[in-house]
Protein backbone atom coordinates (compact mmCIF):
# COMPACT_ATOMS: atom_id res chain seq x y z
CA UNK A 1 0.00 0.00 0.00
CA UNK A 2 1.52 3.16 -0.87
CA UNK A 3 0.90 6.40 1.35
CA UNK A 4 1.56 10.09 0.53
CA UNK A 5 2.48 11.57 4.10
CA UNK A 6 1.05 15.59 4.16
CA UNK A 7 2.91 17.23 7.01
CA UNK A 8 4.94 20.76 7.12
CA UNK A 9 7.68 19.92 9.60
CA UNK A 10 10.66 17.28 8.63
CA UNK A 11 10.75 15.77 12.49
CA UNK A 12 6.78 14.75 12.73
CA UNK A 13 7.41 13.70 8.98
CA UNK A 14 10.43 11.15 9.99
CA UNK A 15 8.05 9.96 13.15
CA UNK A 16 4.96 9.25 11.01
CA UNK A 17 7.30 7.36 8.24
CA UNK A 18 8.87 5.58 10.92
CA UNK A 19 5.14 4.47 12.42
CA UNK A 20 4.58 3.58 9.13
CA UNK A 21 7.55 1.41 8.10
CA UNK A 22 6.53 -0.63 11.09
CA UNK A 23 3.82 -2.34 8.72
CA UNK A 24 5.84 -4.52 5.63
CA UNK A 25 2.75 -3.73 3.72
CA UNK A 26 2.72 -0.33 4.28
CA UNK A 27 5.45 2.25 2.15
CA UNK A 28 5.64 6.18 2.04
CA UNK A 29 6.17 6.82 -1.53
CA UNK A 30 6.08 10.86 -1.39
CA UNK A 31 6.35 13.70 1.23
CA UNK A 32 4.65 17.05 1.07
CA UNK A 33 4.86 20.05 2.88
CA UNK A 34 1.66 21.52 1.68
CA UNK A 35 -1.70 21.02 -0.02
CA UNK A 36 -0.57 22.66 -3.78
CA UNK A 37 2.32 19.75 -3.65
CA UNK A 38 -0.06 17.52 -2.26
CA UNK A 39 -2.30 17.60 -5.14
CA UNK A 40 0.49 17.50 -7.91
CA UNK A 41 2.04 14.32 -6.15
CA UNK A 42 -1.42 12.73 -5.42
CA UNK A 43 -2.27 13.25 -9.53
CA UNK A 44 1.20 11.93 -10.38
CA UNK A 45 1.56 9.32 -8.33
CA UNK A 46 -1.73 8.16 -7.75
CA UNK A 47 -1.07 6.80 -4.54
CA UNK A 48 -3.50 4.26 -2.18
CA UNK A 49 -3.27 6.77 0.74
CA UNK A 50 -3.06 9.96 1.56
CA UNK A 51 -2.53 10.29 5.63
CA UNK A 52 -2.57 14.35 6.77
CA UNK A 53 -1.55 15.70 10.13
CA UNK A 54 -3.98 18.14 10.75
CA UNK A 55 -1.61 19.59 14.04
CA UNK A 56 0.59 21.08 11.78
CA UNK A 57 -1.64 21.55 8.35
CA UNK A 58 -4.60 23.39 10.27
CA UNK A 59 -7.46 24.69 7.85
CA UNK A 60 -5.36 23.65 4.97
CA UNK A 61 -6.73 20.39 5.43
CA UNK A 62 -10.30 20.88 5.01
CA UNK A 63 -8.97 22.26 1.12
CA UNK A 64 -7.44 19.07 0.63
CA UNK A 65 -9.97 17.37 1.54
CA UNK A 66 -12.08 19.40 -1.39
CA UNK A 67 -9.75 19.13 -3.61
CA UNK A 68 -7.83 15.56 -3.20
CA UNK A 69 -10.34 13.30 -4.19
CA UNK A 70 -11.11 15.48 -8.05
CA UNK A 71 -7.71 14.36 -8.81
CA UNK A 72 -7.69 11.06 -6.92
CA UNK A 73 -11.02 9.69 -7.08
CA UNK A 74 -9.61 6.05 -5.94
CA UNK A 75 -7.42 7.47 -2.36
CA UNK A 76 -8.21 7.00 0.63
CA UNK A 77 -7.50 10.23 3.12
CA UNK A 78 -6.91 9.50 6.39
CA UNK A 79 -6.45 12.96 8.76
CA UNK A 80 -4.85 12.88 11.88
CA UNK A 81 -6.40 14.97 14.37
CA UNK A 82 -6.54 16.23 17.83
CA UNK A 83 -10.11 16.72 19.33
CA UNK A 84 -13.66 15.31 18.40
CA UNK A 85 -14.79 18.54 16.87
CA UNK A 86 -11.91 18.02 14.35
CA UNK A 87 -12.80 14.48 13.62
CA UNK A 88 -16.74 15.11 12.84
CA UNK A 89 -15.57 18.44 10.77
CA UNK A 90 -12.73 16.45 8.70
CA UNK A 91 -15.37 13.25 8.49
CA UNK A 92 -17.95 15.89 7.03
CA UNK A 93 -15.40 17.25 4.54
CA UNK A 94 -14.44 13.77 3.12
CA UNK A 95 -11.61 12.29 5.36
CA UNK A 96 -12.31 8.46 5.60
CA UNK A 97 -10.59 7.85 8.26
CA UNK A 98 -9.43 10.27 11.04
CA UNK A 99 -7.37 9.06 13.59
CA UNK A 100 -6.98 10.90 17.44
CA UNK A 101 -3.45 12.08 18.17
CA UNK A 102 -4.50 10.19 21.64
CA UNK A 103 -5.01 6.48 20.72
CA UNK A 104 -2.39 7.12 17.40
CA UNK A 105 -0.65 4.07 19.18
CA UNK A 106 -3.47 1.60 19.62
CA UNK A 107 -5.18 3.11 16.65
CA UNK A 108 -2.72 3.52 14.02
CA UNK A 109 -2.30 -0.26 12.96
CA UNK A 110 -5.94 -0.79 12.76
CA UNK A 111 -6.25 2.13 10.51
CA UNK A 112 -3.40 1.16 8.06
CA UNK A 113 -5.41 -2.03 8.04
CA UNK A 114 -8.79 -0.63 7.17
CA UNK A 115 -7.03 1.54 4.93
CA UNK A 116 -5.50 -1.06 2.98
CA UNK A 117 -8.60 -2.84 3.02
CA UNK A 118 -10.27 0.14 1.47
CA UNK A 119 -7.60 0.34 -1.17
CA UNK A 120 -8.12 -3.35 -2.08
CA UNK A 121 -11.22 -2.56 -2.91
CA UNK A 122 -10.67 -0.05 -5.77
CA UNK A 123 -8.66 -2.87 -7.26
Amino acid sequence: MSILLVCPTGLAQMSLVTAVNAFSWATVVARAKDGDSALAIAREMAPDVLLADAYFLGDLVSDLLLHTKAVNPKIILVVLAGTSLQKKRFLGEGADIVLDYSNMTRQFPQVLSLAQSRANEYE
